[in-house]
């Protein structure tokens, strides 16, 4: 009888100890998906996709800063190239091989320049104004357009003077063969004055959409 009882205590005693580290086991793993959730990149504030597009496999990406000032440009490049470098994505700084933006309006020259650096995908980042009377509807405004039907060598560099003090980044997707816009993506306003500081935010939620919604996937090494 004392045996029997011994066993009975012995096997409650396990499952309890069972049931326990499976309730650890399952609290640790949510709150490290509640951590990564928290630590990972805001997401943008809005996005845009062309109805046709149904995504593609990607591996050399061409990353041009849409600001005429060149240090605000250089940031903002190597903020995108920074969050592109992983197996399967190169990402191509814009401002080392195409150092003048006016180049983007030479439809020959980009043609060259894709088909010699093997270019899939071009990603474009533009700062834009969001006045003060802006504010409190520019997302609706920006949702409630068309999905803008413009060529690469259409867009307008940003000059960064007369614009007030909040700004938002703009995302550009192109196809680096027929240069047409694929999907775009726009952040929350931030003040103007602080474009670097706020550049590695909005290249972070960029590259995590575009690949988590699968706009873009990185391509396998060629054999």
């Amino acid at each position: 009888m004392g045996i029997m009882m011994n066993r009975t205590i012995f096997w409650r005693i396990s499952f309890s100890l069972v049931l326990l580290l499976m309730v650890l086991f399952l609290s640790s793993c949510a709150l490290m998906v509640i951590s990564s959730f928290l630590d990972g990149p805001e997401k943008l504030a809005g996005t845009q996709k062309d109805r046709n597009y149904q995504g593609s496999e990607c591996r050399n990406v061409l990353v041009i800063g849409l600001i005429e000032n060149i240090s605000q440009r250089v940031g903002v490049e190597n903020a995108l190239t920074d969050q592109f470098t992983q197996p399967g994505l190169h990402p191509i700084v814009g401002s080392i091989i195409l150092p003048n933006l006016s180049l983007l309006k030479d439809r020959a020259i980009i043609d060259k320049l894709v088909r010699e650096e093997q270019i899939d995908k071009v990603i474009t980042i533009a700062v834009n104004d969001v006045a003060d009377k802006d504010m409190s509807g520019w997302l609706r405004i920006w949702l409630a357009t068309p999905f803008p039907k413009v060529d690469l060598t259409d867009v307008i560099p940003s000059a960064g003077e007369g614009m007030t003090k909040n700004i938002r980044f703009e995302i550009g997707l192109w196809d680096a063969k027929t240069l047409k816009r694929e999907w775009i993506g726009t952040t929350h306003p931030v003040e103007r004055f602080e474009i670097l500081r706020y550049a590695n935010e909005p290249a972070g939620s960029a590259v995590h959409t575009l690949i988590k919604e699968k706009i873009i996937w990185p391509g396998n090494n060629p054999v």
